[in-house]
């Protein structure tokens, strides 16, 4: 894997960046510069494509040449813990799992019946569609994603929702198995 690094230098800087980045030959895929690509402030735009491995080494070098005020960015900005926790906290899907309406838990008992039939007619590769409707996966992952945020009311709704969803699973389940051995087979259970 590697990261993607697009820096401001000031002109007079860039080939002296550039020599540097040279040592780092086996582990920069690619370089590329866009000489005057800035008009206010002056600068040619850098490009770089670093393997994992040397980002923290080729950002050292980089960092020498901002002194002057030059700006060092990576394409896709890291944000902060609290402003990913509220990107998580005020998600539209986040909510409706916290607070499922009704229809949301209808098409949940649906994909349970649907995943029960899936099952006992050995279509196991179409399994993912039922799974996708009943929301379980999304409800352990925000278990976990929310109470590494602290946000425990939040883990606890999901929990909440992980369990509805499992127990459609189980009802949902058993009454196709039963309708399955009862008419197909025409077995009686007692």
């Amino acid at each position: 894997m590697h990261r993607a690094l697009t820096i401001a230098v000031a002109p007079e800087r860039t080939d002296e960046l550039l020599e540097e980045l040279q040592r780092f030959e086996k582990h920069v895929v690619t370089i590329s510069v866009q000489r005057g690509a800035s008009i206010k402030p002056p600068r040619d735009i850098v490009d770089i494509q670093v393997l994992n491995r040397a980002t923290s080494a080729v950002l050292e070098v980089i960092e020498r040449h901002r002194c002057d005020g030059t700006r060092t960015a990576e394409r896709a900005p890291r944000q902060s813990r609290s402003d990913m926790t509220e990107r998580f906290v005020t998600n539209h899907h986040v909510g409706e799992l916290a607070n499922p309406s009704t229809t949301n838990l209808l098409i949940s008992a649906a994909g349970a019946v649907a995943g029960g039939l899936v099952i006992t007619a050995y279509r196991m590769a179409l399994l993912a569609g039922p799974i996708v409707a009943l929301q379980i996966v999304s409800s352990a992952a925000m278990v976990g994603v929310a109470a590494a945020a602290g946000k425990w009311d939040l883990s606890a709704q999901a929990l909440w929702r992980f369990a509805i969803d499992a127990g459609f699973i189980l009802l949902g389940g058993l009454l196709v198995f039963w309708i399955k051995e009862r008419f197909a087979h025409r077995r009686v259970v007692e």
